[in-house]
């Protein structure tokens, strides 16, 4: 599997992107001492900013989507990506 398959299995499964989120929230929340929201958040933007996912819209994600997020989607859409 190359690195686009990976990006793409991300973009197409719910659950794969979950895990990937979920592998970026815990070592923001333990090696920052980040409490689980902003982890969360910090983990939706990142997910949003590199693999193009927007995890806020899963059925586990428990937050608000954060500004850097809102403002990242919003630039993108205005780019016509």
């Amino acid at each position: 599997m190359t690195n686009m398959d990976t990006i793409e299995k991300i973009q197409s499964d719910p659950e794969m992107a979950w895990g990937w989120h979920c592998n970026i929230a815990v070592p923001l929340m333990d090696s920052l001492n980040l409490d689980h929201e902003t982890a969360n958040v910090t983990a939706a933007y990142l997910m949003s900013h590199l693999f193009g996912v927007d995890i806020t819209t899963h059925p586990q994600f428990q937050y608000e989507k954060g500004g850097a997020q809102s403002t990242h989607e919003f630039m993108m859409t205005a780019d016509g990506r």
